[in-house]
């Protein structure tokens, strides 16, 4: 089942995101890391929270209704070996395997697959064999300022990256991190 947000409760979630105070400058550094981290965290959430597909049925749902979708750009088994690696959690999209998107896909075609689950920012993880020196610098500015993505590592719910060759676990998303 799709949830969607009424504009107040978008609103609301924008404010929250946006209206956060700056550190202060006699903090320590571990305490400024720790708050750059709080808002890295928080704008993977939100994210996710505003990706179209974050579950399994939406996934499925979503393959229906889009014949035509950036899942189009990977061959027949790419796409079924891409699908069934999806790891969700109630926080959307936890990990997922990556070799064919490396192989296949230009960095654009990764991002337009990677943002219907919010996870648009791993991209600049991965090395492309279809790429030009532009566009993988461009990907590799993607990355999250902070590695709570862990590449060679699969979601295992609840709150477990498990070393997998060929995955990245999503931290922020796996339930690593308290909310």
């Amino acid at each position: 089942m799709k949830s969607f947000f009424s504009i107040a409760t978008l609103a609301a979630f924008l404010f929250a995101f946006s209206s956060a105070t700056a550190v202060p400058s006699s903090a320590s550094f571990s305490e400024t890391a720790e708050f750059v981290a709080e808002k890295e965290r928080d704008a993977r959430v939100g994210e996710s929270l505003l990706s179209p597909i974050r579950t399994s049925a939406e996934l499925s749902a979503y393959l229906q209704l889009h014949k035509t979708s950036p899942f189009n750009a990977l061959s027949k088994r790419s796409q079924q070996l891409f699908v069934e690696s999806l790891v969700f959690t109630e926080n959307g999209l936890a990990s997922y395997r990556y070799r064919e998107l490396e192989s296949e896909l230009t960095p654009r075609q990764a991002f337009e697959l990677l943002s219907l689950f919010g996870a648009q920012k791993t991209l600049g993880y991965l090395q492309f064999a279809q790429a030009s020196s532009e566009e993988s610098n461009a990907a590799a500015k993607l990355a999250p300022v902070l590695l709570d993505d862990h590449k060679g590592y699969r979601c295992v719910p609840p709150a477990t990256c498990q070393s997998s060759m060929d995955h990245i676990c999503i931290g922020a998303n796996c339930g690593m991190y308290p909310w």
